[in-house]
């Protein structure tokens, strides 16, 4: 995966957070891996968007994240 740098400091510990939280929970060290990345790639889509807050976060921008082409 490229390296998608973020800059919210809100995004970084809310990525590091969930990363520890599956590390406390005893996921194996793929997911602990591979979770955090999927999380970043969506922090990063919503820093690229200006969104600075997760609880700005709605339904439909989520289904703009995954399905982009759906709603046109």
């Amino acid at each position: 995966m490229k390296h998608l740098p973020l800059s919210n400091a809100a995004f970084i510990a809310a990525e590091t957070g969930f990363k520890e939280w599956l590390d406390i929970l005893g996921y194996a060290s793929i997911t602990v891996y591979n979770l955090p990345n999927a999380v970043r790639e969506f922090l990063y889509w919503l820093e690229e968007r200006e969104f600075t807050r997760l609880n700005n976060v709605t339904g439909e921008l989520l289904s703009d994240y995954y399905a982009p082409n759906w709603r046109k």
